[in-house]
């Protein structure tokens, strides 16, 4: 784990990038990619809920590991990821 100071220095260098979803059939499908990582049932409810809201922030290399994570895993969800200006749909 890298350490608050480290996270912010990575962000930083190489910028935030936000992932958002359009909700739609599929909930199932992406509720079983974030426990797949680690996370409980309510974290990946919570995550789905701020997917589909305001976006999830990090890294741009990890929001599109997770935008093909969840792309492979089903659904009809559109997933953008946007960073610092620009944006693309997968």
């Amino acid at each position: 784990m890298i350490s608050t100071e480290q996270c912010f220095q990575l962000y930083a260098d190489v910028g935030l990038a936000i992932l958002r979803a359009e909700r739609g059939p599929g909930k199932a499908h992406l509720l079983r990619v974030f426990p797949e990582q680690g996370a409980t049932l309510d974290e990946a409810v919570a995550a789905y809920k701020v997917l589909t809201s305001d976006g999830l922030e990090g890294t741009p290399a990890e929001m599109e590991l997770l935008a093909a994570k969840l792309s492979a895993a089903g659904g009809s969800q559109a997933f953008r990821v946007a960073r610092a200006g620009a944006a693309t749909v997968r």
